[in-house]
């Protein structure tokens, strides 16, 4: 037992892959046990995020340095929308920021320096796989256990919702995301058995509390409802417009009676009214603080090229909060990169829907390209689709 979990390690060590995938997840998780038991000045997975950007970038230059022309270029708009606009504290504050949207995309130029990178994906997607089944059996456990470390809602004990080692909720959502594709696509299209799996993963993703990740398995009905050709059959179409208009007739009383069970969600209702709760106050921050800050101080030179004020102020969706940081010509360039670098696949109607779904999310959520522990996740996909289509 001891020699073949040595030979494993060995195998992680020798894949980049799978070993940069590891110590993120572990990092993420000490890291979350730090914040729960007050140690918050451990920032470890801070840590590790530093040391894997300075590889990524020596890893880039050795490669060949004209590679790094998107990082130089985010960098240059960003100074241009910061520099004579904010004191210089505030400069470096935000350039905290410009860093967390730059790990994304030196991750996946990083990736493009691997020779003989598919070699290393047989493992990586093992190594993935182990880990989301293994936080979801944690996700149930927590359900079971008085322990708090596998909570999604730190310091919050009126919200339901557990996330296992991952350490934010928006996270969360788009790994299980990300995992319930995967697995729905490994069973219904590629005929593999992990049926068991899949069902652990499902109902681990209920269980995370997120209203987001309902936008996952909506996207998910309707793109097995047309890989299937349910659309052909009268006999399935007709009872799901059935529900589809039932829904539209109920859908507040659903509301009402998930709002009656949640205290935290009532406390919100109350204050600041059902759109509050659908979208956690982010359209509190939208309103109140973001439009405001834009109509009041923005110049052309901000619209252009970013915010130039402190990310207090942003909204937490996701696509707003990109032009607030970049601007129109900054937003415009980073979603052009972001794209070329990861959409190396096909596009068919399974990656199509994946992207879709990917990019509603991402709109209505925070956190999806500055969340440093998402990258690697996101790499995942984007091997596992280059994967697909050679099979």
């Amino acid at each position: 037992m001891i020699a073949k979990a040595n030979k494993i390690l060995r195998q992680v060590a020798n894949n980049r892959l799978a070993l940069i995938f590891t110590l993120l997840v572990l990092s993420e998780f000490v890291y979350k046990i730090c914040i729960k038991e007050y140690f918050h000045a451990f920032k470890i997975s801070a840590a590790l995020k530093t040391v894997l950007q300075l590889f990524f970038v020596v890893q880039i230059i050795r490669d060949d340095v004209k590679k790094l022309w998107p990082v130089v270029l985010l960098t240059l708009i960003f100074f241009l929308g910061q520099v004579g606009f904010v004191p210089f504290e505030q400069l470096k504050s935000n350039a905290w920021f410009l860093d967390k949207y730059l790990f994304l995309i030196l991750a996946l130029l990083y990736i493009q320096t691997i020779k003989d990178i598919e070699k290393l994906y047989p493992l990586f997607f093992k190594v993935f796989e182990l880990f989301i089944v293994a936080n979801s059996i944690l996700i149930l456990v927590g359900l079971l256990l008085p322990t708090d470390w596998f909570n999604t809602y730190y310091g919050n004990h009126n919200r339901f919702g557990l996330n296992g080692i991952i350490l934010r909720s928006g996270a969360a959502t788009y790994i299980y995301w990300i995992a319930l594709y995967y697995y729905v696509t490994q069973c219904f299209i590629l005929k593999k058995n992990k049926y068991l799996q899949l069902a652990i993963v499902a109902i681990a993703s209920l269980l995370l509390g997120t209203k987001a990740m309902f936008i996952g398995y909506l996207f998910l009905a309707v793109y097995l409802f047309i890989f299937w050709g349910g659309y052909k059959k009268i006999g399935v179409v007709i009872p799901i417009l059935i529900v589809l208009v039932g829904g539209l007739f109920f859908i507040d009383d659903l509301l009402y009676l998930l709002i009656e069970n949640s205290p935290s969600f009532q406390a919100v209702y109350e204050e600041s009214g059902i759109w509050s709760v659908i979208f956690s106050l982010r359209d509190q921050h939208l309103l109140e603080e973001m439009i405001p800050l834009i109509q009041e101080k923005w110049t052309w030179r901000n619209y252009l090229f970013g915010g130039g004020y402190t990310m207090h102020y942003r909204s937490q969706f996701g696509l707003l909060d990109l032009f607030y940081f970049f601007g129109i010509l900054g937003t415009g360039v980073y979603l052009f990169i972001f794209s070329k670098l990861f959409c190396t696949f096909k596009l068919n109607v399974t990656t199509g829907f994946f992207l879709l779904g990917t990019f509603v999310l991402m709109a209505f959520s925070a956190n999806f390209f500055y969340e440093t522990i998402l990258a690697f996740h996101l790499i995942f996909a984007k091997c596992y689709f280059e994967t697909i289509d050679r099979q």
